[in-house]
């Protein structure tokens, strides 16, 4: 939300670095304040970068979270694979079968 608020003071910045006058014969003329416009570009930049780290940081904390939960995923995936191999193992099944024939 800061970044939102400096992004947006460094655009006030710029555009009132801008000044308009009319002439008074039908023209207007436009000056611009070219160091005011590159210092509100410099803070808008500076701000998103700030952002843009914050962000990082932010997936730089979440990436061994993340690792962290699919190991334990796998792990009770695993443990599980192992049970059901286990009761598969108990079953026993008996088969009989006949051969009669009629004729």
């Amino acid at each position: 939300m800061t970044h939102k608020l400096l992004a947006g003071a460094a655009l006030m910045i710029s555009l009132a670095a801008c000044q308009a006058r009319d002439e008074g014969n039908g023209s207007t003329v436009i000056s611009v304040n070219r160091n005011a416009v590159d210092q509100g570009l410099d803070q808008a930049g500076n701000a998103l970068q700030s952002a843009g780290n914050e962000v990082k940081d932010a997936a730089d904390k979440a990436g061994p979270a993340l690792e962290n939960a699919a190991d334990r995923t796998g792990a009770a995936a695993k443990r599980t694979g192992d049970r059901l191999e286990n009761q598969v193992d108990r079953v026993d099944v008996d088969v009989e079968t006949r051969n009669e024939q009629q004729r």
